[in-house]
């Protein structure tokens, strides 16, 4: 779970949340931050969490305890110190990989959201401790610095049998357990990064500008055994407990794999004029993704990029107080060595480049931000999940084979309209048309949507029912093919929800969320026949009681 790094408050503050949802799922949270001392010089904040949650796949459930505290200090009216400790642990139990099958000739299977080709003993457990430390500096009004260090140990330890394969439409057979696969993983990170960043004045006008450096390094060993157990499923009826789990055989694979990434970087917004402003940005990067294969049957290799640059360049013109015009080119590097091919290869970085401009706006006295923008994205060799094989690629970091995209071309549309339209009535809307074309001539839209609608409203009640607030909203797109098999891909759908809450007193609020209102059955994802295929979840039903003192 990604956690976003909460601060103290200055004032002392502390909330309960509790909730209970669909398919026993339950979760409370603690938080309480405020000053440690007198002054107010020194401040805290803890989080404690518990997750305990069904799910609406047969077999499975999860736990995740969570605790994360947080200490700030001025060490001086200018220098603040900041550290940080997080600890969170995960326990998975009839986890799955793959997801589901479809016929052989690419046609749904019509199943069951719930089915889960698992077995009960599968299991996925995972820890993380991570310390974060930052200083602050604010040297005058207009200038400071800011350097972090961050470092994490962890990693996973999963049991798991595993099934694929198409269905024929026939004899109805084809998925088989193929296996179990036992796997750990270790993992140390660490992360450094500093920048400074202020304003200047130069020919009467302000400017902006940062400058900093970064620096990562990512130590992970993998050992790995498969037992081999080819046994038949039957899709339409999983027997969750068709075997028993085997016994962990000596480890047949031993691989060390370090990921270091260093880069400098710059920007700046130089204002032209009143109205025109440019944008200047670049960043020098380093990377070095090493594979050394201890024990096992995969090549050890290496993948080094050094003094990558990728710049960035913008226009920005205010045409009058409420509104402004823009436009941005900036170039794109991704390292891509911890995907490889069905050959073992690793694959080269993704290159290219982005161009954007649009409008961005304010009415109804600035309670309503609306946005318009064309954008072109030219890419090269990006990574797709090769649909064309079955079999697994251990070197990968997710165990799936990919291949290399050759050029792809992403070009569109993006519009956005948000704020308080009437008193209490917040709204927020947004369309996006991306069509993706590969070298030229080809649709691939693999999991991207040509179409894409947003819509939220919320709704404060006035009067004597001023402590209610109603809501709903709809995410519709037109879905997606797979052009090897026209069978493949999803379908359009609107996907509906809603939510209400109401206000018992100064501390307390109740709410009540429903997701997929009306319980449309749907693939999230469908790329390939043998596995691949993900229901989107059903209709569920959180209430939450949250306490605020």
């Amino acid at each position: 779970v990604n956690l976003v790094r909460k601060r103290p408050t200055a004032d002392n503050k502390f909330s309960i949340t509790t909730r209970a949802g669909s398919w026993d799922q339950y979760r409370v949270d603690l938080d309480g931050s405020g000053k440690l001392n007198d002054s107010g010089t020194l401040r805290g904040r803890m989080v404690a969490a518990y997750d305990d949650s069904g799910s609406y796949l047969d077999g499975r459930d999860s736990r995740t305890p969570l605790l994360y505290g947080i200490v700030e200090a001025d060490l001086s009216d200018d220098t603040t110190l900041t550290m940080s400790l997080r600890r969170q642990e995960q326990v998975i139990n009839g986890y799955s990989i793959y997801g589901l099958p479809r016929y052989s000739n690419g046609q749904s299977l019509n199943l069951s959201r719930s089915t889960n080709l698992a077995q009960k003993w599968n299991r996925l457990e995972s820890d993380m401790t991570e310390v974060f430390t930052e200083v602050a500096h604010r040297f005058n009004e207009d200038w400071t610095s800011r350097t972090s260090l961050t470092y994490s140990q962890g990693g996973f330890d999963q049991n798991i049998a595993y099934a694929r394969g198409a269905v024929n439409p026939t004899t109805l057979a084809g998925s088989n357990f193929q296996g179990t696969l036992f796997r750990k993983d270790e993992v140390d990170s660490v992360g450094l990064n500093s920048q400074l960043e202020g304003n200047f004045n130069a020919f009467g006008l302000e400017h902006q500008v940062t400058l900093g450096a970064d620096w990562s390094k990512q130590d992970a060993n993998t050992h790995q055994a498969t037992v081999t157990r080819r046994t038949a499923v039957n899709v339409f009826d999983v027997d969750q407990s068709a075997f028993a789990k085997p016994v962990r055989p000596a480890w047949t694979t031993d691989i060390d794999t370090t990921e270091e990434r260093a880069g400098l970087y710059a920007n700046t917004r130089i204002h032209l004029s009143e109205p025109l402003s440019v944008v200047l940005g670049s960043r020098l990067s380093w990377y070095d993704y090493k594979y050394d294969v201890k024990t096992g049957a995969a090549n050890s290799y290496e993948s080094k990029q050094t003094q990558e640059f990728t710049p960035f360049a913008g226009l920005i013109y205010d045409i009058n107080d409420n509104w402004s015009w823009y436009a941005s080119y900036a170039d794109i590097f991704t390292p891509q060595a911890n995907y490889v091919t069905a050959g073992g290869s690793p694959l080269d970085p993704a290159i290219g480049s982005n161009y954007e401009t649009g409008f961005k706006g304010e009415l109804f006295d600035k309670r309503m931000n609306l946005s318009m923008a064309l954008f072109y994205i030219k890419q090269k060799d990006v990574a797709a999940l090769d649909v064309n094989t079955t079999q697994t690629c251990p070197t990968s970091s997710d165990g799936s084979c990919y291949l290399q995209d050759g050029i792809s071309r992403s070009k569109g549309v993006d519009v956005e309209a948000s704020g308080e339209v009437l008193p209490g009535l917040q709204v927020f809307g947004g369309y996006t048309f991306n069509m993706l074309r590969n070298n030229g001539d080809a649709d691939v839209a693999y999991e991207t949507p040509k179409h894409m609608l947003r819509l939220n409203t919320s709704y404060n009640l006035p009067g004597a029912w001023n402590r209610l607030t109603l809501g709903t909203g709809v995410s519709a797109d037109s879905g997606y093919e797979v052009p090897s098999n026209k069978q493949l891909g999803v379908s359009g759908k609107a996907i509906w929800d809603a939510r209400a809450s109401w206000k018992l007193d100064e501390n307390w609020k109740v709410s009540l969320n429903a997701e997929n209102l009306f319980d449309r059955k749907y693939y999230s994802t469908s790329i390939a026949t043998d596995r691949s295929n993900v229901y989107g979840e059903p209709r569920s039903y959180v209430l939450t009681l949250r306490g605020d003192f």
